[in-house]
């Protein structure tokens, strides 16, 4: 579209210039979180979590993980008081603008209704990485794990 060939405004541009300097480490401090997560994460059953990365390739804009119920998840995160939300993609292949190629995706639909975003932004401290790590860690040691 035209309003994407469009300049940014002074304060836009004001906005993202005084962020540049602090890119890598705003990098660093997502990576650190995400290693806090595989370290407090790391084998707990029906928990999966992405592949590790330990190139600056990949810098955890969120630390995505998999589990079978992720509504419960959720709501076990949101009443002990930490940030998380429920991924927002969806499964394309139900999206009405690809209904003429539809095909039966049962992998891309369970990923689409199982994903959890844990965050990573570099102001969330290092303590409260830890403190949402083990949140979720006590969903699975408790009863509340089991699908309804």
């Amino acid at each position: 579209p035209d309003r994407f060939r469009e300049r940014y405004s002074q304060c836009q541009a004001r906005l993202v210039q005084q962020q540049l300097e602090n890119v890598g480490d705003y990098a660093d401090a997502r990576i650190s979180a995400a290693k806090i997560y595989f370290e407090e994460l790391s084998g707990i059953p029906g928990l999966q979590l992405p592949p590790r990365n330990n190139s600056r390739s990949h810098t955890y804009m969120a630390f995505p993980i998999q589990v079978e119920n992720r509504d419960a998840l959720i709501r076990h995160m949101l009443l002990s008081n930490r940030d998380v939300a429920g991924q927002h993609l969806r499964n394309c292949a139900d999206l009405p603008a690809f209904s003429e190629f539809k095909n039966n995706c049962p992998n891309a639909a369970a990923t689409a209704e199982s994903v959890v975003l844990l965050p990573t932004y570099p102001r969330y401290s290092h303590s409260e990485v830890v403190k949402t790590a083990r949140s979720v860690r006590s969903f699975f040691e408790n009863s509340n794990s089991k699908p309804e």
